[in-house]
């Protein structure tokens, strides 16, 4: 699990309006230790749609945070050991947002 922020950098309101999660946005870009993008589909996938679409409201400086299963989009067939290379994306309106990556080892029989 990892910790992910969404954070409002600018000088006025943000409104997202999602139906499944405020995260429904995110990709996580998962490279393997052969240097190939293992990630398949997306985060979203995980989560049921709401009956109404609703709006995450950020002031500026307001940030909306969750904890997100870093290797969710990662079938398990492609979980082998070494170290991955993990990349927030996030596109919303015209908005995109793109993490550091951060570097995850994974054992063996994990």
């Amino acid at each position: 699990m990892g910790e992910l922020d969404l954070e409002n950098q600018s000088s006025a309101p943000l409104e997202i309006a999602y139906t499944l999660t405020p995260f429904q946005f995110l990709e996580l870009v998962v490279t393997g230790p052969s240097g190939v993008v293992v990630s398949e589909g997306h985060v979203s996938d995980r989560y049921s749609p709401s009956l109404e679409p609703l709006t995450l409201r950020l002031l500026p400086g307001e940030k909306f945070s969750t904890e997100v299963p870093l290797f969710a989009t990662v079938p398990q067939g492609k979980r082998l050991p070494g170290v991955y290379q993990v990349q927030a994306v996030y596109d919303y309106d015209g908005y995109r947002a793109v993490s550091d990556p951060v570097m995850i080892k994974l054992e063996q029989g994990a």
